[in-house]
């Protein structure tokens, strides 16, 4: 077999094209120590989420509420912890327990 494999993706500035011609559109969330911030490919600014009693619960309510209408395709969650298999394995210091 002779030529070079193509990447399934190429990165073109703010989005990916992949095979096929799709883009995929990804949503980010930073759950930082503070606030929530989210972005999604094809939007310039982050939306930040704040607020003293924020809970995982109401975190997901909130980011929900503050993406509604956002297409994606995936989503990539950032927060400062530890992660083993899939899960945190300790919780993050400057969060609230949960």
């Amino acid at each position: 077999m002779s030529g070079t494999a193509e990447p399934a993706c190429r990165h073109l500035g703010r989005t990916f094209l992949c095979y096929g011609g799709f883009t995929v559109k990804i949503l980010v969330v930073d759950v930082g120590g503070t606030h929530v911030k989210v972005l999604a490919t094809g939007h310039r600014e982050a939306i930040k989420i704040t607020g003293a009693d924020m809970t995982p619960r109401r975190t997901v309510r909130e980011v929900r509420k503050a993406v509604a209408g956002w297409a994606y395709d995936g989503v990539a969650i950032g927060f400062l912890g530890a992660v083993l298999r899939g899960k945190p394995i300790s919780e993050p210091r400057n969060l609230a327990p949960g």
